[in-house]
């Protein structure tokens, strides 16, 4: 009863307006979505919690004007309008294009940014000249962004993509004609592609902040604030800083309301009509379609995997049982990644095809290395992503996984000549050269047989530094050795280390962590619990996790970072 009375209670109050709310509660509290990358908003790798971009120093500056702090909210990007009517929080922020659309949905407040839209087609399609030329052609663009309204309006069929490197693949691959978006993004993910070229820009838009409807008085505040930071020289100072200044951003130093007026003036409702409808049928009836096939191909084929492991010759036995764990083992997306762009060049797949193989999609959590996020939702346009992520980063299994085949030399050339195309010269060369860095000069024709297991571990790390990466990650590198052995890994490491590279490992051994790691992070149940400073967690632990760990306590993972 005391609970009900004070839900009526609350009820009943006067709600503040949206500045009062924001002074009253001491934050502007601004969405965004961290995936979205580079130059945006993004987590900072330097500072673990931590965002980077020009918008959050943008948002950082106008909350300084309104004299409170920036706090980030994580949200989609495509939901962002959707979770700022339901008051997740104060104001949408992140690269939200001016439209009709949104326009007559919520309160934009005055411009801080000008961008193009830039349209870009294959090196060798000289025929696609400009948007005139791509009447009834596929043009791929971000769903609900500009472009994707001016596609529409041309007569041209606009693909929809959620990811912003997933429409420059296919452009690559030649599923779509051109890919129109806006020249942020165009500079970052498709212009640096050799086999695209720009077509040209064939149109202008505004990036403002979106308030809810009834805030006015927010508003109001942030225009002040936006002009303030203008005028100043702080926005374009740090549009500099994010290298996307130009001659055309002083026209948000000279803005006026008289402009606002005019970009805000054109708004449109969106109703539910005949067209959105016949697109609503049309989606189910792919949806139906796209699980009919794939019940179609998946019950032969699983009847058939069944008899023949059942009742089949040993060695078809045997690939079937390979097949059902090689496919249980791995996404159903990665795998239809795989087949769609991966075979591209020797297995041609359309769409639905691709998706009768494939229903699944990655769930949730965020993997990011440099600049590079590897994101759910975002799986077909991950694969660049991989591919640069795998050539920054070295990996030094547990086990260490030699090629018994090979020879200690033959392992640490084996990569770079057929990776990298390394010619076989050069590649020994360097590979004598790590063998000599890592002690083992004289134990280069030596098979992994012939090898202890501390010299193993040295041929793996040798491997890794081949491929030349930026960061090593190393999985329980201690666990096979002698207390001299770690000794003599850990000196090794430290020279790396000098050397410049950053290491990454998994240890439960405290000498290890203790003298190698500029920072350690206590992993239990999936969740980093403590970090710090090794002198610190490992002598003063404030988790009481961690002191169990360090006593008597079950053991659980430690991640040491050194750099």
């Amino acid at each position: 009863m005391p609970s009900v009375l004070a839900l009526l209670s609350a009820c009943g109050a006067e709600q503040d307006s949206g500045l009062a709310r924001v002074r009253r509660t001491g934050e502007l509290r601004w969405g965004a979505d961290a995936q979205g990358g580079e130059p945006y908003a993004m987590e900072d790798p330097d500072a673990p919690g931590g965002m980077r971009g020009f918008e959050v120093e943008l948002a950082e500056a106008l909350a300084r004007e309104l004299g409170v702090r920036a706090r980030f909210v994580q949200n989609d990007w495509s939901s962002l309008v959707p979770s700022l009517e339901r008051g997740s929080f104060d104001v949408a922020l992140n690269g939200l294009e001016v439209t009709p659309a949104r326009a007559g949905r919520i309160l934009f407040t005055r411009p801080y940014y000008v961008f193009n839209l830039r349209l870009l087609a294959r090196r060798g399609d000289a025929a696609v000249t400009g948007l005139e030329a791509l009447k009834a052609q596929r043009v791929g663009t971000l769903a609900n962004s500009l472009a994707w309204e001016l596609l529409q309006r041309g007569g041209v069929e606009a693909v929809p993509y959620e990811g912003v490197e997933e429409p420059y693949i296919d452009l690559e691959q030649g599923r779509v004609r051109a890919v129109l978006m806006d020249d942020l993004l165009a500079q970052r993910y498709g212009q640096p592609r050799p086999g695209l070229r720009v077509v040209g820009d064939v149109g202008e838009g505004y990036y403002a902040i979106a308030v809810r409807p009834g805030e006015e008085d927010l508003r109001e505040a942030l225009d002040t604030a936006l002009g303030n930071i203008a005028r100043s020289g702080e926005l374009r100072a740090i549009f500099q800083r994010w290298g996307i200044d130009n001659a055309e951003q002083q026209r948000m130093v000279d803005w006026t309301d008289a402009q606002t007026r005019e970009v805000l003036a054109p708004t449109r409702t969106a109703r539910m009509g005949w067209g959105q409808w016949v697109l609503f049928l049309q989606a189910a009836g792919v949806t139906l379609l796209v699980s009919v096939g794939a019940m179609a191909l998946a019950i032969p084929l699983g009847v058939g995997l069944a008899l023949t492991r059942l009742y089949g010759p040993g060695w078809a036995a045997r690939l079937s049982t390979g097949y059902v764990e090689l496919l249980r083992g791995t996404p159903v997306l990665l795998q239809l990644y795989v087949l769609y762009y991966g075979l591209a060049g020797v297995l041609r797949l359309d769409p639905l095809s691709a998706a009768i193989l494939g229903l699944e999609s990655f769930d949730e959590g965020v993997v990011r290395v440099g600049p590079d996020t590897l994101a759910p939702g975002d799986v077909r346009a991950q694969g660049e992503k991989v591919r640069r992520i795998r050539r920054r980063v070295g990996f030094v299994f547990q086990q260490w996984h030699l090629f018994a085949h090979r020879t200690a030399l033959g392992n640490v050339t084996e990569a770079p000549m057929h990776v990298k195309g390394v010619g076989r010269q050069e590649a020994t060369e360097r590979g004598r050269a790590l063998l000599a860095k890592v002690g083992l000069s004289h134990r280069e024709d030596a098979y992994p047989s012939e090898l202890s297991g501390g010299e193993q571990q040295r041929v793996a790390i040798a491997r890794a530094l081949a491929m030349e990466p930026e960061v090593l990650l190393m999985d329980e590198p201690t666990s096979a050795l002698d207390p001299e052995r770690v000794g003599a890994l850990i000196d090794l490491l430290e020279q790396l280390r000098a050397d410049g590279l950053t290491l990454v490992a998994v240890t439960h051994e405290m000498r290890f962590a203790r003298e190698l790691a500029s920072r350690v992070l206590v992993l239990h149940g999936g969740h980093i619990i403590e970090e710090g400073p090794p002198a610190r967690v490992l002598a003063h632990p404030r988790h009481e996790r961690t002191r169990a760990f360090l006593g008597l306590g079950r053991l659980p993972a430690l991640r040491t970072l050194g750099a």
